[in-house]
């Protein structure tokens, strides 16, 4: 499965408090997010079924924000992995190959207001005052 997004967030201690960062892709296209899922074709409405986001290791100035990240795929290497002939093998060369490099993305503070479900608003993804420079990316 993919999931798709805008961005995703990520929490960094700064001082005594956690100050929550989006990232997202420089160029402002949809990010592809591989996910594997125990849920197949006719399983609708069953219970128990759910997915999750395959993660990779953090690198470059990423690191700064986490050690793990989503792993992001091209729009192109999404439809690959979704491809129901595609091979355990072509699946994890997708995985440990094509994944977006630290480069493509960007990454800066947003309002705290993203710290609640309660709160939904689009100014949270929106970047507010940058203490360094080498956060945004």
């Amino acid at each position: 499965m993919i999931v798709p997004a805008d961005g995703w967030y990520e929490w960094v201690k700064v001082e005594d408090a956690k100050q929550p960062y989006l990232i997202t892709l420089i160029d402002g296209e949809p990010l592809y997010f591989a996910g594997l899922s125990s849920a197949r074709a006719g399983d609708e409405g069953k219970e128990g079924y759910g997915f999750v986001i395959v993660t990779d290791a953090a690198e470059a100035g990423m690191l700064d924000v986490h050690d793990r990240r989503p792993l992001v795929l091209s729009a192109q290497d999404a439809r690959h992995w979704l491809e129901p002939s595609t091979t355990f093998n072509e699946a994890l060369a997708l995985a440990t190959d094509m994944a977006t490099p630290a480069e493509a993305f960007r990454w800066f503070p947003v309002s705290k207001g993203v710290n609640s479900v309660a709160n939904n608003n689009p100014e949270f993804s929106e970047p507010i005052g940058i203490e360094d420079g080498k956060r945004q990316k």
